[in-house]
């Protein structure tokens, strides 16, 4: 089979140069003219365009540049050529090489922008929990939608709506959520499936090649939880404040899915956190999470 588009793209009745972005991490009437996107400002906030302005004069390729405003007032980007994993999952977006560079293009997009220091006044639109809070811009959505890659490999991160302040390990954790992913086994898509029952090494492979230091990984577990947590209010508070696209997760499936996933990592806790550690894991415990 072909390998997936970025991004399902269809041509807008409005104008046919323009193509409508409509996969995950697009909509808004987000569109691609040729060889850029043009986004609403309300999808392109002043942190986004301050962040990779900031990724460009330190010469950090994996992201779109900032080129300007058109005509009607619309964010315009460069568009980042390749592929996202999405479904239905093809071979390479289970495979491992593709996992570890993921973790290596997360880590060196936090060096690229460990020195940034972001205009007077700035508004973040993601706000962590106070104990996750930092000096470091997280991209805070590095889901499958949202990395480009090419021939098998992650080159590049898009769609930087959620930007926010926050501790490394906090991005590394809601990056894990969907790479390793850290889901209950009946929420792991088929195309997937062949990722059930090794959560763990993954988890591990992925903490290795980032880097993470050995009290990044004792508190990592516990911070997934924590991420669940934030996110399953996040959806709630929305959809009571009306926010469409969080109505459609509180009422759909991912509400449920994330507490399914916060009960899975729960019962998993002791194994994951022993291959975090190199040890193994407890008594009873196959060397793998369970179901």
């Amino acid at each position: 089979m072909p390998v997936r588009s970025r991004h399902a793209e269809a041509a807008a009745e409005a104008d046919p140069a323009e193509l409508l972005l409509v996969g995950p991490g697009a909509g808004g009437g987000t569109v691609r003219i040729g060889d850029t996107v043009r986004r609403e400002p309300g999808r392109a906030s002043d942190a986004m365009l301050s962040v990779l302005r900031h990724l460009e004069s330190v010469g950090f390729a994996g992201a779109p540049r900032v080129l300007g405003q058109d005509d009607r007032g619309r964010r315009v980007l460069s568009y980042v050529h390749g592929d996202v994993a999405l479904p239905p999952y093809q071979p390479w977006a289970a495979d491992d090489s593709l996992l570890t560079s993921v973790a290596t293009l997360l880590r060196d997009y936090h060096r690229a922008v460990a020195d940034y220091r972001p205009p007077p006044g700035i508004r973040w639109p993601t706000r962590a929990p106070a104990d996750q809070r930092g000096a470091l811009v997280g991209h805070l959505d590095v889901s499958m939608a949202n990395v480009v890659c090419r021939g098998g490999r992650a080159v590049a991160l898009i769609d930087f709506e959620e930007v926010g302040l926050v501790t490394a390990l906090w991005d590394v954790v809601r990056t894990v959520r969907h790479w390793v992913p850290l889901l209950a086994p009946e929420d792991i898509p088929d195309g997937l499936a062949g990722l059930r029952g090794r959560q763990g090494e993954r988890l591990r492979l992925f903490a290795d090649t980032y880097g993470l230091t050995a009290a990044e990984r004792a508190a990592l577990v516990e911070t997934v939880l924590l991420n669940a947590d934030d996110s399953y209010e996040r959806m709630r508070l929305g959809a009571a404040d009306g926010h469409p696209g969080y109505s459609a997760e509180w009422t759909g499936q991912a509400a449920r899915r994330n507490r399914r996933a916060r009960d899975w990592v729960q019962a998993n806790r002791g194994c994951l956190e022993g291959w975090l550690s190199g040890r193994l894991p407890g008594d009873g415990v196959r060397g793998e999470p369970h179901d």
